[in-house]
């Protein structure tokens, strides 16, 4: 009788142990974008890079009563140029979109290729000057000081001798600076 209790305590002190190191908080963020080709998946353009810095600027009302914003994630340190676009330095993403209200609110934000102004769309998506995406969805989380960003955009492009169907895909939680437009 004494080996069936110290089996049985044994084999529950040993279930308990494994459900609690598994419900374990994981406090690590992964924050990531990567550019791929989708109809070659062994080509990689641009290695996943880690997203570090979020920083938004406000343009401008629109006509619409829509609020413009420029959202840039970067993997270096955030520049505002004459063009309020960031620095060179790094690898980055700008999302041109469209909010309802001065706080760029929480929500998903689609592209819209008619460049309408509506609330919660994006205008374009950009890599590093270099790579526009004509399709996809950002989606924005605010939480106190801290943002998070989960995205994905899509673009093709066709040559004689290349065709791919790119995407972008990325991830960002962290805090968010909003700068201010400068003067021209």
């Amino acid at each position: 009788m004494n080996k069936i209790l110290f089996k049985t305590l044994t084999l529950g002190v040993l279930s308990v142990s494994m459900l609690l190191s598994g419900c374990k908080k994981d406090d690590s963020e992964t924050n990531y974008a990567s550019i791929f080709d989708v109809t070659n998946s062994k080509l990689k353009l641009l290695d996943n890079y880690n997203l570090k810095y979020c920083s938004i600027v406000k343009n401008r009302v629109t006509d619409k009563g829509t609020y413009e914003y420029y959202l840039m994630v970067s993997s270096s340190s955030i520049q505002l140029s004459e063009f309020s676009y960031p620095d060179t330095k790094g690898d980055y993403v700008v999302f041109h979109l469209y909010s309802e209200d001065e706080t760029l609110p929480s929500g998903q934000y689609t592209y819209d290729p008619f460049n309408s102004e509506d609330k919660l769309t994006v205008r374009y998506c950009n890599v590093n000057l270099a790579l526009d995406f004509n399709s996809g969805v950002i989606k924005i989380i605010h939480n106190g000081n801290r943002i998070t960003l989960d995205f994905e955009f899509y673009s093709s492009f066709t040559s004689e001798s290349v065709n791919l169907d790119l995407k972008l895909e990325g991830y960002y939680t962290g805090t968010v600076k909003e700068l201010v437009k400068p003067a021209k």
